[in-house]
């Protein structure tokens, strides 16, 4: 009865070469992802950019129409007092 020895597989030395399409949209997947958290940002100072200016245009026109009624109010009490001398 023979013996039988094991054989050991050889590992390859080299490593497979990758398909080139496939290393490709590896990176370009890297790039997008590394990218996306500055895009996250810029959308986030974006609105709130938005929103501030929103908020500052809203107090400007309500102190100019506060403004604006406070000197009808003015002229008005003005007339009544000058009609009732």
């Amino acid at each position: 009865m023979p013996t039988l020895e094991p054989t050991a597989t050889p590992e390859p030395t080299e490593k497979p070469t990758p398909d080139p399409e496939q290393v490709q949209r590896q990176e370009q997947a890297a790039q997008t992802s590394s990218k996306l958290p500055l895009y996250v940002a810029v959308g986030i100072v974006v609105v709130c950019a938005g929103i501030v200016a929103a908020v500052l245009i809203s107090r400007q026109l309500q102190n100019t129409q506060a403004q604006t009624q406070k000197q009808k109010d003015e002229k008005s009490a003005y007339h009544r007092k000058k009609g009732g001398k």
